[in-house]
């Protein structure tokens, strides 16, 4: 057998486009030749029954004969006619709903259309001009330097969006991993829960509340059926490879990708049954090396890529790209084969220890990049020291299409002499772009908040090392006074956050931002982060409510409130944490207490005692006296309870007092503190509305610039949350998007994380709000649905009067753990739009349950 030269990127282009052309024209051809075949026995058919019918009513009486041949024929017009205008009125709504598929056609098409005018780009997302001076000091290298672009990519639910088109064989053979896995993940979380649960009850405090409300029932959809729908969409992965193709790539610049970890691979040439590499290059894709399947999360499998990619493709630059879901300290990658299992940040060191020597002096790789969620943080960049020169990282989640490939692959193949730094700023700019080039086309309909940040590996350290300094004098101050641990969790909330609504599992915060809210208690460490970050941040750029981005993240565990939250802290706790004072800090801030492990750590700074948390404190609150004052309340407060206080709001519910119903629509910021020792409440009577119907809110986070909601709706049928934030400058509220919830595990860090899965609001979109219930008569919960709204032009949240009915408002005060509080509760009367009545209710009480 001949051996075959593999096509090119244009050829295959081209033969595509020929086979396409071919396919539509056949088509065509066999679909007329149909009808015409279909017109003529139709009209022979018709000839032969109207021959018959004569044939048997020539003898018949006139009438029975006018009626059968002539009459008939006119009932039957009548009858066709009727028909006739029915059926064109259902064509005009088919016609309809064409145009409005047209028109989403269209928005799809207009989303990613260039601005010709570049400077709105930077409006929205301004330019780093202080870093670009930076980075374009920094000498290049030849114009005859080569690059080799080591991309391992993981395709994940990205790529197979849960459809499976592994083998029988495939599937027999990874059961026992991927069932072994499982289990030693439940082990590990039973094992971390049990252990920390131990040590609380030494102290004689227990678990926080919030891990003991009961389960919310999910709401009931009309629209759901229990049918399989197979995805129309392009899997996230192969769409990056199409734009890999589709740059002009030099003789200087070679691509290596190592594909794995999904189910099922868009692209035909890509089987999920098997671990392959393949070569992008000016000649075109092709496959360098099929493998057996392999585990995408496993070093070993790392390594073995890096490996080989050192040892066939070595070039004048290295550059390794991390391709797939992120979880910053958590580590990265999810691979559906084996069980949605990840490689933490200790496991991808070790996977480039095996295969490379770490040098800061003489890296490995000029740039490692994340194309992932929430991998600019501290701990991801001191998991990486001495393996590249460079670092590329969002530190908030990523859309789908993730980095603009052929932008900026098509800049570095027009300039291969650049540095590291500038390619990684090619990377940047080229994802900021794209996602601000959306922003101003459809933005109306949806919001992309997004970052890019280009950092300097040498100095991503001195970072590390000056947070780790603030830790150990935080403890210190702890242990004489354990509010300090209350105003780390306030500090930390106002920073900006990252992860959305999932900010209380994953809780990353920008570090720059959290160094000047502590500058005032401890100016010498916070200083000296923040002018490590200064030194460390080559290039960021960020935009919307980001805009306060510094460009690194780290852990702090500010608002924790489910059980996903509390597991994902002792992970980090147990298996993360390299710094013994930032993990002794963080464990009395969730426990309340020290185990005595801790407590030797904590003896070998200061030899003060460390207190235990006094929770009778905060449960005395309920008991304070509420003051109305027109249609405002106010609660006094002493003063160790305020410093004791971590976070607070407002929450409000519709009260039906014939169905004994409560219906929560959620909280909002509306408390505050006066300066006086109270905290009041302003409340008047409006609330936030989604075109004119109310929602039931959760606040993600706020800080000085903005405050994050999320509220649970039904999008098209489907269970999912509404994500929008408020900005305080413009009083406006911008909706950020859509997030589906998966049925199978709806709490999963994978999907509360996973921004490449949000999706954009559109003409036609139906959205349900849904609220939680309680009935009074036998204490039970549901979830009930709001008022369908169907999505036409601009979709619009403002704050709007309530309906009429009584309402019953509180405050929440929660503690360093995260534990809810309530104050008393106050009954507002709401009647034709206006706020009538305020009063104290003593028939009610707060409770999460």
């Amino acid at each position: 057998m001949e051996p075959m030269k593999p096509p090119g990127k244009r050829e295959m282009k081209k033969e595509l486009k020929k086979l396409r052309k071919q396919q539509k024209r056949a088509r065509k051809k066999e679909k007329k030749f149909e009808r015409v075949q279909h017109r003529i026995r139709w009209k022979k058919q018709k000839r032969e029954m109207r021959r018959e019918l004569r044939e048997k009513y020539k003898d018949a009486p006139f009438p029975v004969r006018f009626y059968h041949l002539f009459f008939k024929k006119i009932l039957i017009g009548f009858g066709v006619s009727f028909v006739a205008l029915t059926f064109l009125g259902i064509v005009a709504g088919v016609v309809f709903e064409i145009g409005l598929f047209i028109y989403d056609d269209y928005l799809d098409e207009k989303r990613d259309e260039p601005v010709e005018d570049v400077s709105i780009l930077y409006e929205l997302s301004p330019l780093d001009e202080e870093g670009a001076k930076r980075i374009d000091a920094i000498p290049e290298g030849g114009k005859d330097d080569t690059w080799t672009i080591c991309v391992y990519m993981v395709g994940a639910d990205l790529e197979d969006d849960d459809e499976n088109d592994l083998s029988e064989a495939t599937i027999m053979e990874t059961a026992p991993i991927k069932a072994e896995r499982d289990e030693q993940k439940k082990a590990k979380k039973r094992e971390n829960l049990g252990k920390f649960s131990e040590e609380l009850r030494e102290n004689n405090l227990g678990l926080p509340e919030f891990l003991y409300y009961p389960q919310k029932p999910v709401a009931y959809s009309e629209y759901m059926m229990n049918e399989v729908i197979v995805s129309d969409r392009m899997g996230a992965g192969t769409n990056d490879l199409y734009e890999m193709m589709e740059a002009e790539l030099s003789d200087q610049v070679k691509i290596v990708v190592q594909t794995g970890g999904a189910t099922r691979w868009s692209y035909g040439r890509i089987n999920p049954n098997k671990t392959q590499r393949f070569l992008l290059d000016k000649d075109g894709f092709r496959e360098i090396e099929n493998l057996p399947l392999q585990m995408s999360t496993d070093p070993d499998t790392l390594s073995d890529f890096i490996r080989y990619c050192k040892s066939n493709y070595e070039a004048d630059h290295m550059m390794l790209i991390f391709w797939d879901h992120g979880g910053g300290p958590t580590g990265f990658g999810v691979d559906s084969i084996f069980g949605g299992d990840t490689m933490s940040i200790a496991q991808i060191r070790e996977a480039l220890q095996n295969s490379c020597k770490p040098d800061s002096q003489d890296a490995p790789f000029d740039i490692i990049g994340f194309d992932a969620c929430l991998m600019s943080t501290i701990e991801v960049t001191h998991s990486l020291r001495g393996f590249a020169d460079y670092y590329v990282l969002s530190q908030e989640l990523e859309p789908r299409e993730g980095w603009n490939y052929t932008a900026w692959l098509n800049d570095l193949c027009g300039n291969p002499s650049a540095s590291g730094a500038m390619v990684g700023r090619y990377i940047a700019d080229s994802y900021m772009n794209f996602y601000m080039t959306r922003n101003h086309n459809i933005g109306k309909y949806f919001q992309y908040d997004v970052t890019m940040s280009v950092l300097d590996a040498k100095k991503c350290e001195t970072v590390y090392e000056a947070y780790n300094k603030l830790a150990k004098a935080q403890l210190m101050d702890a242990a004489s006074d354990i509010s300090v641990l209350a105003e780390i969790g306030r500090c930390g909330n106002k920073s900006t956050h990252y992860a959305d609504y999932a900010h209380s599992v994953v809780n990353l915060a920008d570090l720059g931002n959290y160094a000047s809210f502590m500058v005032d208690s401890y100016p010498e460490e916070s200083s000296e982060i923040t002018n490590a970050i200064e030194d460390a941040v080559l290039y960021h750029r960020q935009n919307g409510v980001l805009s306060e981005a510094t460009g690194l993240s780290f852990y702090i565990p500010s608002t924790v409130d489910s059980v996903d939250g509390l597991l994902y802290f002792l992970e980090y706790e147990n298996d993360i944490c390299d710094d013994q004072f930032v993990k002794t800090l963080y464990y009395y801030k969730m426990a309340g207490c020290l185990n005595p492990e801790l407590k030797n750590e904590l003896a070998k700074i200061t030899k003060e005692t460390p207190t235990v948390l006094n929770v009778d404190l905060f449960k005395s609150f309920v008991n304070k006296e509420v003051k109305i004052e027109g249609t405002d309340f106010e609660i006094q407060v002493e003063d160790e309870l305020q410093r004791m206080i971590q976070n607070y709001d407002f929450q409000i519910a519709l009260y039906d007092d014939e169905m004994s119903t409560v219906t929560y629509y959620g909280s909002d910021n509306l408390a505050y503190f006066d300066g006086e020792g109270n905290m009041r409440v302003e409340f008047d009577g409006t609330w936030m509305h989604l075109n004119g119907v109310p929602l039931s809110t959760e606040i993600s986070f706020a800080n000085d610039t903005s405050m994050e909601f999320c509220s649970k709706v039904l999008y098209n049928g489907e269970p999912a949350y509404l994500v929008f934030y408020y900005v305080f400058d413009t009083e406006e509220f911008v909706i950020k998007g859509v997030r589906k919830i998966p049925e199978d595990d709806p709490d999963s860090l994978n999907f509360m994380t996973g921004l490449k899965q949000d999706l954009e609001i559109k003409e036609k979109d139906e959205i349900i709000p849904i609220y939680q219930t309680s009935d009074l008569r036998d204490d039970s919960s549901d979830e009930v649905q709001g008022k369908k709204i169907k999505i036409k032009g601009t979709p619009e949240i403002k704050m709007e009067p309530l309906d009429s009915g009584y309402y019953l408002g509180m405050i929440n005060i929660y503690d360093q753990r995260g534990d809810c509080y309530f104050s008393k509760v106050v009954g507002y009367t709401m009647s034709g739009k206006k706020l009538k009545e305020v009063k104290v209710d003593e028939d009610f009480f707060g409770t999460n349950y």
